[in-house]
């Protein structure tokens, strides 16, 4: 308690000055933090074919740790990488039909990625973004009847840090810098076409995750005044204006097509350098086929199928609605057109 009232001349000495001077002032005192965030992911998928539904379940507990952030003044810089672990905790893939069902016994984690994080100083407070992890793939098998093994790719799709799957939001009040540990709750949930691994197939999704994120004080030290921070800057955002989007990805919309037996539909586009992503058809706001590519620079074309219930949706609405979203050179974009019902 003595060393964090010792500190606080300093500290407000520090926000005066940041407060009077166009840009950060040096700092006189470094507070070193260790972070740890620590949660809980539950992923559910139901699909039906028509002749057979699957159950796959999946729970996860992941760590991910950075050993050194560091506060100068009210300027959080970054000193120390994230590293990331994660345990499989239950795994089950169940599939059920009219002549019985079967389940695939054997679930595994590998390619863990660690999350990230990144920083904005405002009035009174540290807007701190955390991915509370980046990525990892689960594996299927032990399934009967020679059925191969197969994988499952969790990632928050290379978007920056604070708009994926797996971000969250701390807001660090500044007058507890100092304190010797602070906690704060995180979590997030997607479902539905943003559900990962969903596909036409798919009747229910969800993947919710809560997690804990602890700062521990590590040390301290009096700056003599040759220091000034690098404080945490925000990644780059997607571009404001639609003009440069289209720039990144371009849907050929005339030469889009829509079968006359409504079974499939097929979207040109171009992306400006290798991109990945997905093209979802919709019909009255209700999401039907989805498909993923991963293209080159260039021109490309992604095909959906549509199944009995799709088709039936589609000739109620009259048209159908291709959403292509994509992430290009690193920033995420995202085109619509409209195809009617051929007459």
């Amino acid at each position: 308690m003595s060393s964090c009232l010792s500190s606080l001349p300093a500290l407000l000495a520090a926000a005066v000055m940041l407060a009077v001077a166009a840009a950060p002032a040096m700092a006189e005192q470094r507070i070193d933090y260790a972070m740890t965030v620590d949660g809980t992911i539950d992923y559910n998928r139901a699909d039906d074919d028509g002749g057979a539904t699957a159950q796959h379940d999946e729970r996860i507990d992941f760590h991910t740790h950075v050993p050194k952030l560091s506060f100068f003044g009210e300027y959080l810089e970054a000193t120390a990488p994230a590293l990331g672990t994660a345990t499989l905790v239950h795994g089950s893939y169940t599939v059920q039909g009219d002549t019985g069902g079967y389940g695939c016994g054997d679930h595994s984690l590998r390619d863990v990625t660690g999350g990230g994080y990144e920083s904005v100083t405002q009035a009174g407070r540290s807007v701190i973004s955390i991915r509370t992890v980046d990525s990892f793939i689960v594996s299927v098998g032990g399934c009967p009847g020679g059925l191969g093994n197969w994988d499952y790719p969790f990632t928050s799709g290379g978007m920056p840090v604070g708009t994926g799957i797996f971000d969250g939001v701390v807001m660090l009040p500044h007058d507890r810098i100092g304190d010797g540990s602070m906690t704060f709750p995180l979590s997030g949930a997607v479902s539905g076409g943003e559900c990962p691994n969903a596909h036409f197939n798919t009747a229910l999704c969800s993947l919710t995750w809560d997690a804990t994120v602890t700062f521990t004080r590590t040390g301290e030290e009096e700056m003599d005044g040759e220091f000034e921070p690098v404080p945490i800057t925000p990644g780059p955002t997607p571009p404001p204006a639609a003009a440069e989007e289209d720039d990144l990805l371009v849907p050929s919309a005339p030469q889009a097509k829509l079968a006359k037996s409504l079974g499939a539909a097929s979207l040109p586009f171009t992306c400006a350098s290798a991109c990945t992503g997905t093209l979802t058809a919709t019909a009255r706001g209700t999401r039907l086929a989805r498909k993923a590519f991963d293209a080159e620079s260039g021109e490309s074309r992604v095909k959906l199928r549509f199944d009995r219930a799709d088709r039936r949706a589609i000739r109620r609405a009259g048209k159908v609605k291709l959403t292509l979203a994509a992430t290009v050179g690193g920033e995420a974009t995202k085109e619509s057109v409209v195809l009617r019902v051929p007459r």
